[in-house]
């Protein structure tokens, strides 16, 4: 296939990485797929695009920078030390400058990529002919490039664009809206208003389009039980919790499947199947951030975070299930995630599943006095995750110590899921007041609720050759 000379350059030139990347090929580029993206001819060509999960190039792949600042883990100092990539350190330690002059960033990187490779496709399409015979295929693949591309702007807008507030959203810098395949034209930051706005209209469009169960086998493509899941996670973002709670009701009453922990092998290196049921949407975090990283996966690399791991009951299964305690007796590793992956491995759950939804429902339904209904939400979840089905019943507790429950179990449940940054900009705008300490050698670090540093500046080569306007980290 012609990939190499055309979507090679195109790639590069449009994430504006020609200056690190013209010399040398990257990995993903090494193994190619089954079509010509570079001219794709055909529905068969678009949908090898999509389909491609691999390592061969990123689709449903997440950026974990932000993960790596948060705080369901922590490092010891030898291994923050050991960290290769010198950004991570930094994101870890929030610096104020995270890229030390860096050339290539792949939280920058792939998800622009991904977005490059949706626009090829949804170009294709509009000069494709719809017909009787291929609408349903036509379909799905609109669909699902409109869901990964918007999967990829909103994972961006957590990481470089400031947390949502509507008094401010018009005027707050958020990302470049690439729209198409044109190299040529000119990348500009949109204000986070009109960012999350086309976040919203892809999200939308998709479930026009798409079938409303996900398949069981095929994880990696879209449904309209999945885009209202997202939609449930960008609205919860923007603390709109109203449109959160339709669009999670909306996704429940579509696909509901949830686990049973009682009935998983308690001696698995990771007791969750790969084709999880539970699972609507599966995205994977990318390789390289340090909970990911094989070389940290080990007694003297990373723990989660002790405080974190209190919260567990002994007989709530997600402690058994989710991680393991060091032969040192004091650090604790994950054990598995939910793409029925072990420990060691490199990559971490981030896509869409039904326990997320519950707990939306949950906290949504709370805030909006719906208190019966959250109750019942938080229950279902919980009797799968309790030994023996014996769960703690939060009934006599009053509205806001429910809503603080609601919001421990959230935590609890999506641990490492490329969630909790998002959480902790949110919560804080709404008062929680959360403040993260590192501990470094001793050297005590403080970030701050609503500080600028839970905005990543944009990588510095982007701003020098596209004369973006750089984000303010103080």
């Amino acid at each position: 296939m012609k990939l190499i000379s055309n979507i090679y350059l195109c790639t590069i030139l449009f994430v504006m990485t020609l200056a690190s990347f013209a010399c040398n090929k990257t990995e993903f580029l090494d193994t190619k797929p089954s079509s010509d993206i570079s001219t794709p001819s055909n529905l068969s060509d678009l949908r090898a695009i999509l389909d491609n999960i691999t390592l061969s190039y990123h689709m449903n792949y997440s950026p974990m920078i932000a993960e790596t600042s948060a705080d369901d883990y922590f490092l010891d100092y030898s291994s923050y030390q050991a960290l290769v990539r010198p950004y991570y350190r930094n994101a870890y330690s929030w610096q104020t400058d995270i890229w030390e002059g860096a050339t290539n960033a792949s939280d920058w990187e792939y998800p622009y990529q991904e977005i490059f490779y949706c626009n090829v496709v949804l170009n294709a399409l509009n000069k494709m002919e719809l017909t009787a015979q291929n609408q349903s295929e036509f379909n799905s693949i609109k669909g699902d490039a409109l869901l990964i591309r918007a999967f990829n702007f909103f994972n961006l807008l957590q990481i470089f664009a400031p947390a949502f507030d509507s008094s401010t959203a018009a005027s707050d810098l958020g990302i470049p809206l690439k729209l198409n395949a044109d190299i040529n034209e000119k990348m500009n930051r949109s204000n986070v208003l009109v960012s999350y706005q086309q976040v919203i209209n892809d999200l939308q469009e998709a479930l026009t389009l798409l079938p409303e169960q996900p398949s069981s086998t095929l994880k990696n493509r879209g449904s309209k039980a999945a885009t209202y899941a997202m939609l449930a996670r960008v609205y919860l973002s923007m603390r709109d919790y109203s449109a959160a709670l339709k669009n999670a009701n909306s996704s429940y009453v579509l696909y509901n499947t949830l686990l049973d922990y009682n009935n998983l092998n308690k001696t698995a290196n990771s007791a969750f199947p790969t084709l999880n049921p539970e699972v609507s949407w599966v995205g994977i975090s990318i390789s390289n951030y340090p909970v990911s990283s094989s070389s940290l996966s080990s007694a003297t690399g990373y723990s989660i975070d002790t405080t974190l791991y209190k919260m567990y009951d002994n007989n709530d299964l997600r402690k058994t299930f989710f991680f393991k305690v060091n032969t040192n007796g004091k650090t604790i590793n994950v054990k598995g995630n939910y793409l029925g992956a072990s420990y060691s491995s490199i990559y971490k759950f981030t896509g869409l599943a039904t326990d997320e939804i519950l707990i939306i429902k949950a906290e949504c339904e709370i805030r909006n006095n719906q208190r019966n209904d959250a109750l019942n939400d938080l229950n279902e979840l919980l009797k799968f995750r309790y030994a023996n089905y014996i769960f703690p019943k939060y009934d006599t507790l009053n509205n806001t110590e429910l809503l603080n429950r609601i919001l421990q179990e959230r935590r609890k449940e999506l641990v490492l899921r490329n969630i909790r940054w998002s959480d902790l900009r949110r919560l804080n705008k709404e008062g929680a007041n959360i403040i993260l300490s590192r501990n470094l050698n001793g050297n005590i670090l403080i970030l701050e609720p609503n500080s600028s540093k839970y905005i990543f500046p944009i990588p510095d080569y982007v701003i020098q050759l596209s004369g973006m306007e750089q984000n303010k980290r103080e």
